[in-house]
């Protein structure tokens, strides 16, 4: 999944919205697409989607280890350890 078209999409769902609000709200308050705001706004929300494909990614990955072994999914398993008391 690439960023920049994940920028695009967003940026057309973006557009579209915006028309349709337009027509509904009357108090609206608008920012220049080429500000720096919203550019900063649409990179964020595109790098957000991509973590969380990732993130669906690694739970179906864990879900199908978990369903052939029958066991609970963990992601880190670590031992206790006691520390000797120092006298």
């Amino acid at each position: 999944m690439n960023v920049y078209d994940e920028i695009e999409k967003f940026m057309a769902r973006e557009r579209a919205e915006a028309e349709k609000a337009k027509e509904t709200e009357k108090n609206q308050v608008s920012i220049d697409p080429n500000s720096y705001i919203a550019k900063e706004i649409k990179y964020q929300t595109a790098m957000l989607h991509q973590i969380q494909a990732e993130i669906m990614e690694i739970k179906r990955g864990m879900r199908s280890r978990c369903l052939s072994s029958r066991k609970k999914p963990f992601i880190f398993k670590g031992k206790r350890r006691r520390h000797k008391r120092l006298t």
